[in-house]
């Protein structure tokens, strides 16, 4: 029995049928050599000061990409080899790849490339805590890297996915490998997000870390005083910047993330999901990672490691009850709102500039009511 309804084409396939009618149009004979390239470049693509020369290299890459063996395969393009290059962001990707936005308003006005729990392997309850995830999301061009800081058993500062299975990683290590390839991919700014359930002593370690890791690619305000106004990307090129979310109190973990974790189920399908993900090491290849990258205990520290989490229960929004040393490192600063308080009070900036959290569906909110104080 035929249907009345004409079957839909797949995304794909338009893409494909685009590019199949673009080849016809510059190589009627069937194939497309570095004449017909260039004139495809400087018509089509609107490349006006393409070359012979640049015809005959993307003829040439194509030819490496197609072809295993590249001396077997015609540097001429047939239609699917034509098709395959456009669709190949590689080989076509886009026109300007340099930047061409003013990056000199408030970095506050940008939309910035964030990861989230960036130093974990896989899912969030039993995968392993790792560099690699780092170094592998900084290559990408990742420009916001998310931490979790928790006291380790020997007095010192572990990184990793609290209150689960997840295995930690030392601070040290996660700094180390943010300050060796936080530039590979772009010269502006990296973030780095601190989530810490520290004492002041251990906040006072971390910061310390933070400014003989980093060194001079460190910036941060030159008073403990709130900024009016944040840095431009401009101005911040080339350095590294601290945000803090507020220490969330985890003295006694939540039964229903305890069960959770602790479901062998769960965790084993986890697991499998995991094994099935190409290896971060793959990917980031064989790097140094480890110079600098062991932490020294805090010394002097009584207790730290028998105190287990986070101890200063009222320190949670107020930078002044953290470690001094550890506040005055902060460029960026969370700001937990007073309960009650209206969302657009939220997002009004009258005294100092602030990062706040908001989930989804309160940004489609904002964006709804109030896209004005969402886009700069």
């Amino acid at each position: 029995m035929c249907s009345p309804f004409s079957r839909k084409p797949k995304l794909g396939q338009v893409g494909e049928d685009l590019a199949a009618s673009v080849f016809d149009k510059y190589a009627p004979n069937g194939k497309m050599g570095a004449e017909e390239m260039l004139r495809f470049l400087q018509k089509e693509q609107g490349e006006e000061k393409a070359t012979l020369e640049d015809a005959k290299r993307l003829l040439e890459l194509n030819r490496k990409e197609v072809s295993k063996v590249p001396k077997l395969h015609s540097v001429e393009m047939k239609k699917e080899d034509f098709i395959n290059f456009v669709l190949n962001p590689k080989l076509n990707g886009a026109i300007e790849t340099n930047i061409y936005q003013d990056m000199t308003q408030p970095i506050s006005h940008y939309w910035i490339f964030t990861g989230h729990n960036s130093y974990l392997t896989g899912n969030q309850l039993s995968s392993a805590s790792s560099e690699l995830p780092i170094i592998a999301a900084l290559q990408r061009g990742v420009r916001v890297v998310e931490l979790d800081l928790w006291p380790d058993d020997e007095g010192g500062i572990k990184v990793t996915h609290g209150n689960t299975l997840t295995d930690p990683v030392a601070f040290g290590k996660c700094l180390v490998a943010i300050k060796e390839n936080a530039f590979h991919a772009s010269p502006y700014p990296v973030c780095v997000t601190l989530e810490d359930h520290l004492t002041s002593e251990l906040q006072a370690h971390a910061a310390e870390m933070i400014l003989r890791i980093f060194g001079d690619a460190l910036f941060y305000p030159p008073t403990n005083a709130a900024m009016k106004e944040f840095p431009s990307p401009e101005d911040l090129k080339g350095r590294i910047i601290v945000s803090t979310k507020p220490p969330k109190e985890y003295l006694e973990a939540e039964p229903g993330a305890k069960t959770a974790a602790q479901n062998k189920g769960v965790v084993k399908e986890l697991q499998k999901e995991d094994k099935q993900k190409e290896p971060l090491s793959d990917k980031v290849g064989n790097l140094d990672i480890n110079k600098g990258a062991s932490p020294r205990g805090a010394k002097g520290v009584p207790g730290a490691a028998a105190r287990g989490l986070s101890g200063d229960s009222d320190s949670d929004d107020d930078d002044t009850k953290k470690n001094p040393n550890y506040s005055r490192l902060i460029t960026i600063r969370q700001v937990k709102p007073v309960k009650g308080t209206a969302l657009k009070d939220r997002l009004v900036n009258e005294e100092s500039v602030k990062r706040i959290s908001l989930a989804e569906s309160k940004v489609k909110d904002v964006a709804e009511e109030f896209p004005e104080l969402l886009v700069k």
